[in-house]
Formats: structure tokens, C-alpha cells, sequence
């Protein structure tokens, strides 16, 4: 039974991480400005569904989706790896997103 804890509670920690909640609720009330808090909660609440949905699809369907395209879960630590690295350093130097900020 602690195994099975443990490691959904290393899952809820994972997804909380990678989610961000607390970084992304002003994102959120920034896109909301000027609704009602009716609409609000109902954007939000369809946010939180659809995101269960496209969590629960990949959790279930992973190994059959990395089988299609011929990876393996190394490649994905890797690939994962450089993808933080460049996004580290890109806001240890500064630099603005294109896609943010076009030129």
C-alpha cells in the first residue's frame, strides 16, 4: 500500500510541476479580463477537463504512441534534457521568444 502511494503521489507532484498552477494563474486572469466570474469558471473548468482528457489519453496510449514513431522512453529523457537545457539558457541570457515577441 506505501508503494502505491508513493507512486501516485510522485505522479500528482510530477503533473504539478509540469503544470504550474501558480505560475500559470495570471496567465489565466490576464486572459480573462473584463469577463464575468461565471465565465471564468466555466473557462476554467473546460480547461481543467480537456487537460485531464489529453493527460489520461497519452498515460494510457504512451507506449502505443512511442512504438508508431520508433522511440524509446532514453531517446525521450534526452530529447527532454536538451529541450530544458535551451530553454535555461535562453532565460539565463535574456532573450525574447519569437514567437512572443515577433520580429
Amino acid at each position: 500500500m506505501d508503494a502505491l502511494f508513493l507512486h501516485f503521489a510522485t505522479a500528482f507532484m510530477a503533473f504539478f510541476a509540469i503544470m504550474n498552477p501558480i505560475a500559470n494563474t495570471p496567465v489565466f486572469l490576464g486572459l480573462t479580463e473584463g469577463m464575468s466570474s461565471q465565465h471564468r469558471v466555466a473557462i476554467a473548468r473546460r480547461a481543467v477537463i480537456q487537460a485531464f482528457i489529453i493527460v489520461l489519453a497519452f498515460a494510457v496510449a504512451g507506449k502505443m504512441i512511442f512504438g508508431l514513431f520508433g522511440l524509446n522512453m532514453d531517446a525521450f529523457r534526452i530529447t527532454g534534457g536538451c529541450l530544458v537545457f535551451l530553454i535555461g539558457i535562453n532565460m539565463l541570457q535574456g532573450k525574447h521568444s519569437r514567437m512572443h515577441h515577433p520580429p
